[in-house]
C-alpha cells in the first residue's frame, strides 16, 4: 500500500487524541483587558482566587474537570458547571499554533456572562450581567 494513501489515515487518528492541560481565567470584561481567575466551587464555575484544572479533547470539544470524571456543561439558566455527560460544544483558538493561552468559545461564541453572584454563564441576562471572554491557559 503507499505511504501516501495511509498518511491522511495516521494523521486523523493521531490527532483525535489531541488534549490541553489548563485553567480557564477571565481575560475581559466589559471589553477591557483583564486577568481573573475562575474555578469551580460547589460543581459551579465562579470568579474566586483559586484555580480549576480541566483538560481540553480538541476533537471531543469538551472540557474535561481534572480529578472527578466530570465534565463543564452549560447548564440551566446558562450556568457553566459540572455535569457527567460531556458537552461537545466548547473549542479554543488553535492560532497561533505555538500559544499557551487560548480563547474560550462555546457554539462558537465568545461572549460570556459574569452575573452579580459571581457564576460564569452563557446567554443567561442574568442580574448584574457583565460581558467577559474567558481563556485556557496551558499548564
Amino acid at each position: 500500500m503507499n505511504l501516501l494513501q495511509i498518511l491522511p489515515f495516521i494523521a486523523l487518528a493521531s490527532a483525535s487524541w489531541i488534549t490541553f492541560s489548563g485553567v480557564l481565567y477571565i481575560s475581559m470584561i466589559d471589553g477591557h483587558t483583564a486577568h481573573q481567575n475562575v474555578g469551580l466551587s460547589n460543581g459551579t464555575l465562579l470568579l474566586q482566587n483559586t484555580t480549576s484544572h480541566f483538560e481540553y479533547y480538541y476533537f471531543g470539544g469538551t472540557l474535561e474537570s481534572r480529578g472527578n470524571l466530570s465534565y463543564l456543561v452549560v447548564g440551566p439558566q446558562g450556568k457553566l458547571c459540572l455535569g457527567h455527560l460531556p458537552d461537545r460544544h466548547f473549542s479554543l483558538d488553535m492560532w497561533p499554533i505555538n500559544s499557551d493561552h487560548r480563547g474560550v468559545y462555546y457554539y462558537n461564541d465568545r461572549d460570556f456572562e459574569l452575573c452579580g453572584d459571581n457564576s460564569v454563564r452563557f446567554q443567561s441576562q442574568c442580574d448584574g450581567a457583565r460581558r467577559i471572554q474567558l481563556q485556557f491557559e496551558d499548564i
